[in-house]
């Protein structure tokens, strides 16, 4: 099921203060996408996936990328 919302002044990763719109998908079987544009140009994307693994990254409006970690359910 995906879910599409505006929002109104949220802090964006710059640190301005900005609106912008939320895209959420959810599978209902551990799939989640959740992804944030503001109005500045800013991003934030989240992703878990069925295993459990989770991506997150921050990318600001110059595209400088200020966060890019994942996550495993799985030992190395």
């Amino acid at each position: 099921m995906t879910t599409i919302t505006r929002f109104d002044r949220e802090q964006a990763p710059c640190g301005k203060t900005v609106n912008g719109r939320r895209v959420l998908d959810d599978d209902q079987d551990g799939y989640v996408f959740d992804h944030v544009t503001y109005d500045c140009g800013c991003q934030r994307t989240r992703r878990q996936f069925h295993d459990g693994g989770v991506h997150f990254r921050v990318v600001d409006h110059h595209g400088k990328v200020r966060v890019d970690e994942h996550s495993s359910t799985h030992e190395a």
